[in-house]
């Protein structure tokens, strides 16, 4: 019978890139004696012999059980278990039974494999930490952890001979903490006693299980409520407090009245959980038969008709996250107007509550592996390859508008709505007029600050910049705002790019 998933150890899987035996020996001599957790470990190492010194190390030095994987390894809390990561060994965790894979995924390295596995089975009771990096090896998987409401967390570059921590997996905001094998140590340690502590595990009044008890729960959705605007109190309770939990450990804070204490005296801290709560899971063409269907079915016969009624088509996207279905939506409409060999006007909108998403979305820069989910023929159509990402193509990004907006407290779209575009307005100019030369009245230095602030997608230093433009140009003024406002920074950015 499958384990029940309150019930369950936690698991924490660790990659591991390097031959550095100092700081793994801090790491697991930092662990407490007992701890309710599985730890497999995967060694992506060229010395033979580094499997066996890392399994004396943690016989002699903890007083926990050390096995070498073999096929069907059943996992116990308390536990170590160790596997060399090499082209042939691909290994899944399925219902607390280690397997090695006959027929292993072509896509996958065998640690973006384990740590899909262990999102799948596991959930929010992983763990993933990353020791050193491979290039993109393990991306994708700590981005299944992620989405699944786990932990992922990466050693220290500056930690003693530490120089070669997975910058992918860091400049990808894939990792929520970066620490010291010490702090590692101490942080899984504490996730875990808080999961297993009855005095956090209640069930509400739905019967999900909250590791936050109701009142401190309704205080802390009371102050982002009230400092960010955002009522979280529709989301699922599990997930909220799971979430709560990790931020208060990741704060050093023993206690969570501790961390409502924090909190409610911290602007950072409550943009920080703010961010945490809001749930961005999204990719290109996700739940493929629902776009087979409208690739076949309602997209053919809605542009037909509008094409027919010389109309705009309208969509909008709501919840977008970081636009790759917003995009996945625009590819598809505009394959079924090229079938028709006429024109058609269309416009999406695509919003969310989550700014930072939206600026992600505007930019259209995703990794290299959405290559597994995008047809290669789209990539080659719409995509620029760049290096380690590719980038949506302006002529598919200047059909969409990408824009903030909360469900809970505004309407949806109307068709009046269609109206708005990046097309001029008596108090506008076209974007074709638009050049370098139309700022220089504002000096160097301006334009310097205005092109870093567009590169980096500060929507709100552009803005702020923007502002400064006098009256006297106000035509300009309110054309670069309005770009800024519907996130089109990369024009912006081509402005004030020196010549």
């Amino acid at each position: 019978m499958k384990l029940q998933p309150e019930k369950k150890l936690f698991v924490v899987g660790i990659a591991i890139f390097t031959d550095n035996f100092q700081q793994l020996e801090e790491f697991f001599l930092n662990l407490p004696d007992k701890i309710n957790a599985a730890f497999i470990i995967l060694l992506h190492t060229q010395s033979p012999n580094f499997i066996i010194r890392l399994t004396q190390l943690l016989e002699e030095k903890t007083p926990s059980k050390v096995y070498t994987i073999e096929n069907e390894t059943v996992i116990l809390s308390n536990s170590f278990y160790v596997l060399a990561a090499t082209e042939d060994k691909y290994l899944q965790l399925e219902n607390c039974i280690l397997r090695l894979l006959d027929n292993p995924p072509e896509s996958d390295t065998p640690i973006n494999s384990f740590f899909k596995s262990l999102a799948q089975e596991w959930g929010e009771q992983v763990v993933a930490i990353l020791i050193a990096g491979n290039q993109n090896d393990g991306q994708e998987g700590l981005r299944a952890i992620n989405k699944a409401n786990g932990i992922s967390l990466a050693q220290a570059s500056e930690t003693g001979n530490f120089t070669n921590v997975s910058t992918n997996a860091i400049s990808s905001e894939l990792v929520e903490e970066i620490l010291s094998p010490r702090e590692l140590a101490q942080f899984v340690y504490q996730i875990v006693e808080w999961g297993r502590n009855p005095l956090f595990s209640q069930e509400n009044q739905k019967g999900e299980l909250s590791l936050v008890i109701p009142e401190e729960l309704q205080e802390i959705l009371s102050i982002l409520y009230r400092t960010q605007e955002i009522d979280f109190s529709y989301y699922k309770t599990s997930t909220l407090s799971r979430r709560i939990i990790h931020r208060c450990a990741l704060s050093r804070y023993g206690k969570l009245e501790n961390y409502i204490h924090y909190l409610t005296n911290s602007s950072e801290e409550q943009k920080i959980l703010c961010q945490d709560l809001l749930i961005g899971a999204t990719s290109f063409w996700r739940d493929p038969p629902a776009w087979e269907y409208l690739k076949t079915e309602i997209f053919p016969q809605i542009v037909n008709r509008i094409q027919q009624e010389e109309k705009q088509l309208c969509i909008w996207v709501c919840a977008c996250a970081t636009g790759e279905e917003a995009y996945s939506m625009a590819i598809l409409v505009n394959e079924a107007i090229l079938q028709t060999s006429k024109s058609l006007n269309v416009k999406i909108f695509a919003t969310d509550i989550d700014t930072n998403a939206l600026e992600t979305a505007a930019r259209g820069i995703y990794p290299e592996n959405i290559a597994a989910h995008v047809p290669q023929e789209y990539l080659q159509k719409y995509f620029h390859h760049e290096l380690n990402s590719y980038q949506v193509k302006r002529s598919l990004r200047e059909i969409l508008i990408f824009a903030p907006h909360d469900l809970t407290k505004n309407p949806g779209f109307s068709q009046s709505s269609c109206n708005i575009s990046s097309t001029p307005t008596d108090s506008t100019l076209p974007i074709s007029s638009l050049s370098p030369e139309i700022l220089s009245f504002m000096g160097k230095d301006f334009c310097s600050e205005l092109h870093i602030a567009a590169i980096s997608c500060n929507s709100q230093e552009v803005i702020s910049l923007l502002e400064q433009i006098p009256e006297s140009h106000q035509q300009i003024k309110e054309t670069l705002l309005k770009l800024a406002n519907e996130y089109w920074l990369d024009i912006i950015a081509e402005l004030g790019e020196e010549e």
